[in-house]
């Protein structure tokens, strides 16, 4: 993502700044915000409930050969 840094366009930022600190806080808070709000929330629970189930396919039990 490219950044403006004392009126020049510079492509990274840098790892060593000290706004890291509230970048990394913020991205914990948000995590875990997110994670309880698809815990509690009937809408998204539900949503899940429809999307979540997957066919299984049939698999045989383990050994060589041919098991058709």
């Amino acid at each position: 993502m490219v950044h403006v840094v004392q009126g020049r366009i510079v492509e990274k930022r840098s790892l060593f700044r000290l706004s890291i600190f509230s970048d990394l806080f913020w991205g914990l808070l948000n995590l875990v915000g997110q994670f309880f709000e698809t815990m509690f929330s009937m809408e998204k629970a539900n949503a899940y409930r429809q999307t979540g189930k997957t066919k299984v396919a049939k698999r045989g039990v383990g050994g060589f050969g041919n098991n058709s």
